[in-house]
């Protein structure tokens, strides 16, 4: 995924929430195949040794989105990098692409306004908001 147009795209961006979405973007593209993958590494050895290389790269893309992240904004306060990195991780099991878009039948539109705003949620730190000139 890290050498796709999207990551290329996304680093391009220093805005963190359109960073965020363009890599919510990518995520939903290639979720649905993910899934197909992980179903099938229960039933066969050849697809449960992909489906541990993809789980491998899940955690260099997270540490990825995490590193880009931080270079353009600031995590919660008291967040560490390793916790944000894990919360990424798990946003990014394509178990999660699927109960939200298969059960309650949510759209790729949908879980990817989700994906970036629950990312932005928990891992950025509120901007304050800029105060009006004479104001007060």
């Amino acid at each position: 995924m890290l050498q796709r147009e999207a990551a290329r795209a996304a680093e391009a961006t220093t805005d963190p929430v359109t960073f965020l979405a363009i890599v919510a973007r990518a995520v939903a593209t290639v979720a649905d195949i993910l899934v197909v993958v992980d179903q099938g590494a229960a039933v066969d050895e050849e697809i449960s040794a992909v489906a541990a290389q993809l789980d491998e790269q899940r955690t260099v893309i997270a540490t990825w989105i995490v590193e880009n992240l931080t270079r353009r904004a600031a995590l919660q306060p008291g967040l560490t990098e390793r916790t944000a990195i894990d919360t990424v991780w798990l946003l990014l099991d394509p178990v999660v692409f699927r109960r939200l878009t298969r059960d309650p039948h949510w759209s790729t539109d949908d879980f990817q306004t989700w994906f970036t705003t629950s990312l932005r949620l928990v891992l950025l730190a509120p901007q304050e908001s800029p105060r009006l000139s004479g104001a007060g």
